[in-house]
């Protein structure tokens, strides 16, 4: 998540904001539509000068299982939604007279999926499948409650999701007894 990679066809380069060229310029990195590059998990992301930054990646559970767009793993969306998280608080140190950070994370392509893992030796209970397609999260904390509470802040993000999978037990206490794990991932 927000690598930069050196690799000429796949570094990070400046673009313009917006399509038709005006905006100010961006450092972006497109994993999506490069051709030239195969990768387990493409993704796209840029950053602007003013701190905005932005993320779009697939479901890691549909490049690495044989039925994509059927599964969705509890540990996956909270490690990334921790990774995240832990990106801002990062590049919030970059920004002296940042104060907090805004979050804005968009799922989507939920409809019809159901909670599984990777992982095949971690059960989650079957038959947990969400009916809704989108769910959207968004949340301001201060880079204080960044730093001292961040499995709050990835709860808040990342737990609505799994509500829509009947998951009404997500909580801070869980993304943190998650964490030891997420290295491994």
């Amino acid at each position: 998540m927000f690598y930069p990679f050196t690799k000429p066809e796949i570094a990070a380069a400046v673009y313009p904001e917006r399509s038709d060229g005006t905006g100010p310029d961006l450092l972006e990195t497109n994993l999506i539509d490069n051709g030239q590059f195969r990768t387990s998990l493409p993704d796209f992301w840029r950053v602007s000068p003013d701190g905005r930054a932005s993320l779009v990646r697939g479901y890691r559970e549909d490049i690495r299982l044989d039925d994509p767009g059927r599964w969705l793993s509890p540990m996956t969306v909270l490690r990334e939604t921790t990774e995240l998280v832990r990106h801002a608080r990062a590049f919030a140190r970059r920004f002296p007279t940042a104060t907090a950070v805004s979050f804005r994370c968009t799922w989507l392509g939920l409809h019809g999926r159901e909670i599984s893992d990777l992982d095949p030796s971690v059960y989650w209970s079957p038959g947990k499948i969400a009916a809704a397609d989108k769910r959207i999260t968004n949340g301001e904390w201060t880079v204080v409650q960044l730093n001292a509470d961040w499995a709050k802040v990835v709860a808040d993000l990342g737990c609505p999701i799994l509500a829509l999978f009947g998951m009404d037990y997500c909580s801070a206490e869980m993304v943190q007894g998650m964490a030891p794990k997420f290295v491994s991932i």
